[in-house]
């Protein structure tokens, strides 16, 4: 309920930006597909916690009559909240934002760029070794490091591993250093670069910032529209950083000739800015699905804005269809079923499933079990609802108490998260 309500209070604050004079000059610089579902995605992600807390309020209003507390510092705008919520005034909006965290995400935001240009001098000064010696002349397709590569998950370049032969313009592109540490494949990207001739490039290592014309006359366009509101001055200041972010990877597929995208993140509003890039230098993306495609109002919302999409089957591209046609998905101009994409096997993953099976044979198991198990939480806040970590924990126990009783059964565990979060 909570997504399907953000759904339609992010259509009420879209009516309101659409008369936005600011928001009209910018519809007619970049494709309006791409800019009304890059605010929309903006708007419905800074709206759903507020939503799913107006959602749980009033599930249990019969407990009491009280006007509730609503949190809203996710959202850009408070002051607009009552004109797109209904029943509004049986809550009490509280914006609880600390000073402090509003000083350091500026901090952040004015010292970031610096930082990466004292990387970038730093890689000129010590002349790092980062191979820009490949064919100028071809095009290349780019992809994001975004879940790792190691072969035996849900890689990156799982399209990859079945070629006999290396791609000479295939291009990994890492956006920040702390996607080194978070999947510790240093060694994998290595043998990349060394066995397969891929070329790797860390963001942060270049320098993208060059400016370009026609987006420094747009960003002064907009600073020129006169007679502009509060709200007209956030839209502006959302709509600056939009336009600075397009320049970037703009700057960044044109200085590596890449006409070919892939960038699998999902709720990431970053997407829709390459898409734009991408765009505007003729190119194309690719996207697929890496798990299935819900059509539950509100779910997966703007998630997929590709110019090729691969589906699984039959019902993933009914359901894809039918998100577009009622514009919770931008308008995808070609959609095909491709199947399961996941199917290559390392010989690693091969091992560990035949050690797997020999262990149950071992034990004489006739019948095995494979329990998968869902996002769990203690629902100690008004933020969202998960299924119960109590009730979660007798599914275990059921199981496990029956894998004791009975030395015929067996039992696989997929859990949601890290066994050590267990």
């Amino acid at each position: 309920k909570g997504y399907s309500y953000a759904q339609k209070c992010t259509e009420n604050f879209m009516q309101l930006i659409s008369s936005s004079e600011v928001y009209k000059l910018i519809n007619k610089k970049f494709p309006k597909k791409y800019i009304e579902a890059y605010f929309s995605k903006m708007i419905f992600y800074e709206l759903l916690p507020i939503c799913h807390q107006i959602t749980i309020s009033n599930w249990d209003k019969k407990e009491s009559k009280k006007r509730k507390i609503i949190h809203t510092d996710t959202f850009l705008n408070s002051g607009h909240l009552k004109k797109i919520l209904s029943d509004s005034d049986n809550y009490i909006f509280i914006n609880k934002k600390k000073f402090l965290k509003k000083i350091k995400v500026k901090i952040i935001s004015l010292f970031l760029p610096i930082y990466y240009k004292l990387l970038s001098l730093k890689n000129f000064l010590t002349k790092s070794k980062i191979d820009n010696n490949y064919d100028k002349k071809e095009s290349f397709l780019a992809v994001c490091y975004a879940r790792g590569i190691s072969e035996n998950k849900r890689s990156d370049l799982f399209w990859y591993y079945n070629f006999n032969e290396n791609i000479s313009n295939l291009i990994l592109y890492i956006q920040y250093p702390q996607m080194m540490r978070k999947y510790k494949e240093q060694k994998e990207i290595n043998s990349l670069i060394k066995n397969k001739k891929i070329k790797v490039i860390k963001i942060w290592e270049h320098d993208y910032s060059k400016k370009i014309e026609s987006h420094s006359q747009l960003i002064n366009d907009l600073k020129k529209i006169g007679n502009i509101n509060y709200f007209d001055k956030l839209l502006l200041k959302k709509s600056i950083e939009m336009i600075k972010k397009i320049e970037f990877w703009q700057n960044f597929f044109l200085s590596n000739k890449i006409k070919v995208h892939i960038d699998v993140h999902e709720m990431d509003n970053d997407t829709l800015v390459k898409q734009i890039a991408i765009t505007l230098i003729d190119g194309c993306s690719l996207g697929y699905n890496s798990s299935y495609i819900s059509d539950v109002e509100g779910m997966h919302y703007k998630y997929y804005p590709n110019d090729i999409f691969f589906c699984w089957g039959q019902k993933g591209l009914n359901i894809m269809k039918k998100k577009i046609s009622k514009k919770t998905e931008t308008d995808i101009a070609n959609i095909l079923i491709s199947g399961y994409p996941y199917t290559y096997f390392s010989e690693k993953s091969k091992t560990e499933i035949k050690k797997i099976k020999d262990q149950l044979t071992k034990n004489n198991v006739k019948f095995t079990i494979l329990f998968l198990d869902e996002s769990s939480s203690d629902n100690s806040d008004y933020y969202d609802q998960l299924f119960p970590n109590k009730k979660l924990e007798i599914f275990y126990k059921f199981f496990f108490n029956w894998l004791v009783l009975d030395n015929e059964i067996g039992l696989i565990v997929k859990p949601k998260r890290n066994i050590k979060n267990l």
